[in-house]
């Protein structure tokens, strides 16, 4: 197939599909027409931590795709690429719905690539700019719940998102929330234990709309602020100075995450009742002993 031809092959497919990508992500000025491996590359899509990505058509699946260039400087050696061929091969076969679909690992002229599903959706940075106001507590706890659930499944499989962050994380507009799959690598103690702090640096950002520091651990609420003091407690034990404070895995982090019970609730509820109670007595005791 030409590539004149691939190309009427494209414009009919975004028809049928009506997938409308943002118009300052559709700079093709460098890479119209260019094919990396099977794929006829359509537009740059953008840059995150794990390398660029661009829309492409796949002639074989007769589809668009996602290809993210692997940015790793070391990717040329045999030993690491056999790690990313691992891990792809455990992406392919994870089936999770907060994780984007992985259709291959591939090398073109040296340049190697992960060939994905494709997402018109935002990224995490962008849904939390777009409301045209602050998203609530609990959005933003929906968001990084359901993304902490496609980030087990990964986990159980041995893999670990090596930059998680705001940018790598996609929010449909029906709520629906992806991880992008580039990101992940075998899992490693070390790697482990930064994720989970990266996780939970980039949950206080939305939180609270600016980046955690030292000063935060005192555990007080920034003042104003509509966040429950439970959750507050929960991320700022993820971002705690001694690491052995910290969560021991991804599933007890999680855990903390979840809101309070009814019961829980109730019961805490039941207590400031009981010490309001206590407290008015005792100033009505001591107003009748003054009179």
């Amino acid at each position: 197939m030409s590539p004149t031809n691939a190309l009427r092959v494209i414009e009919s497919i975004v028809d049928d599909l009506d997938m409308s990508l943002n118009s300052e992500l559709m700079d093709t000025k460098d890479t119209d027409g260019r094919f990396i491996g099977r794929y006829l590359v359509l537009s740059k899509l953008g840059s995150g931590a794990a390398g660029v990505s661009f829309a492409a058509y796949d002639p074989r699946r007769d589809c668009k795709v996602s290809l993210e260039l692997i940015d790793d400087q070391e990717a040329s050696r045999s030993s690491v690429w056999r790690r990313h061929l691992q891990e792809a091969q455990v992406l392919t076969q994870l089936d999770h719905p907060n994780i984007l679909a992985v259709h291959e690992l591939g090398v073109h002229e040296d340049q190697r690539f992960m060939a994905t599903e494709l997402s018109a959706d935002r990224t995490m940075r962008r849904w939390l700019r777009g409301a045209g106001q602050p998203r609530t507590w609990r959005e933003i706890l929906a968001v990084f719940t359901a993304a902490g659930r496609g980030l087990a499944a990964a986990r159980r499989q041995g893999l670990v998102h090596r930059c998680f962050g705001p940018d790598e994380v996609l929010v449909g507009k029906g709520g629906r929330v992806r991880v992008r799959a580039a990101g992940f690598t075998i899992a490693r103690a070390e790697l482990d234990r930064e994720f989970r702090f990266n996780f939970c640096a980039a949950l206080f950002e939305a939180l609270h709309g600016r980046r955690p520091k030292p000063g935060d651990h005192g555990g007080e609420l920034p003042r104003d602020s509509k966040v429950p003091a439970w959750l507050h407690a929960a991320v700022l034990r993820g971002l705690a100075p001694d690491p052995s404070e910290r969560y021991g895995d991804l599933g007890e982090l999680l855990a903390a995450l979840e809101p309070p019970s009814p019961v829980a609730d109730w019961c805490v509820k039941l207590s400031l009742a009981t010490l309001a109670t206590g407290a008015l007595g005792l100033a009505i005791g001591l107003a009748m002993n003054l009179l």
